[in-house]
């Protein structure tokens, strides 16, 4: 039969898909909090929305049915927290934009309190069920915290995080970059290369003597191979010469023989005919004897 629960999206998609503005503060807003993707930007823009809604039709409200119904929503943002105290009228909940409702999310808490270097480390030990609020485990890392909650954020009990010897807790308060932890030995492909040492300074220095010389014997191969290049085209220039002469004389040859094969052809056709055969040549056959 399936889940009897009738699933529905929690978001809404904006209207205007491609609105260059949108996009642009979208992606600011994704890389600032490190969010997975705009889905969680829908979610809570849609919640931010719905609040602000209900602020607008108590504003259009009966003034009889303004003030219990004014009191229960601004209770309602002290507690969740997206209004700070002092903050009590309705002008300040219609002023909440969306980085008001970000900023209260588990993964901003646990990055602002030092408990990950990064917003993206403090999403993944969320995830893998390393922080608890109030005792209690959470692995979402878009949980609004609500104000009573903000001091009760850690590390769990059974987390390897936990202890104040462990290398990534150590380089977390240090305020460096994490460093992952590699518990197998690399091996194969996955391997470091090791670089060749160097033997010694004096090979070092034998090296670069070599490197010195060896541009002077080469700068003697070049002016050789110069020497060998201006003296070749004198050769070739006679060879050149000869090769011009003997085009000049066999046109003579070739002309010759054109002419006796232009004899030839005229002379073939006569040799070639077929002779008509002579009278004489013609042997008649016997008459036959008349009876």
């Amino acid at each position: 039969m399936g889940d009897p629960r009738h699933l529905k999206k929690h978001y809404k998609t904006p209207i205007k898909l491609w609105d260059k503005s949108r996009l642009e503060e979208e992606l600011k807003l994704i890389g600032e909090y490190g969010l997975r993707n705009k889905k969680e930007i829908y979610r809570h823009r849609t919640f931010l929305s719905k609040i602000r809604q209900q602020g607008r039709e108590i504003q259009a409200a009966p003034p009889a049915l303004q003030a219990a119904s004014s009191a229960k929503l601004i209770g309602r943002a002290l507690r969740i927290g997206i209004l700070k105290p002092g903050q009590d009228t309705m002008d300040d909940v219609l002023n909440l934009n969306l980085r008001d409702i970000c900023n209260r999310r588990l993964q901003t808490f646990v990055f602002k309190l030092g408990l990950a270097s990064t917003i993206h480390q403090a999403r993944q030990m969320i995830v893998h069920k390393h922080i608890a609020v109030d005792g209690q485990v959470i692995n979402s890392p878009s949980y609004m915290v609500l104000a009573n909650q903000e001091n009760l954020i850690g590390y769990t009990g059974n987390s390897a995080f936990a202890r104040a010897d462990h290398p990534m807790r150590k380089q977390i308060e240090q305020g460096g970059s994490p460093v992952p932890i590699r518990t197998a030995k690399a091996s194969g492909s996955d391997a470091p290369r090791k670089k060749a040492p160097v033997e010694s300074d004096e090979g070092a220095e034998n090296i670069k003597a070599v490197e010195k010389e060896a541009p002077v014997e080469s700068d003697e191969d070049a002016e050789n191979i110069k020497a060998v290049e201006k003296e070749a085209p004198v050769e070739s220039d006679e060879g050149a010469e000869g090769i011009k002469a003997v085009g000049k004389e066999a046109p003579v040859e070739s002309d010759e023989d054109a002419e006796g094969i232009k004899a030839v052809e005229k002379e073939a056709p006569v040799e070639a005919a077929i002779e008509e055969p002579k009278e004489d040549d013609i042997v008649k056959e016997p008459e036959a004897d008349e009876e």
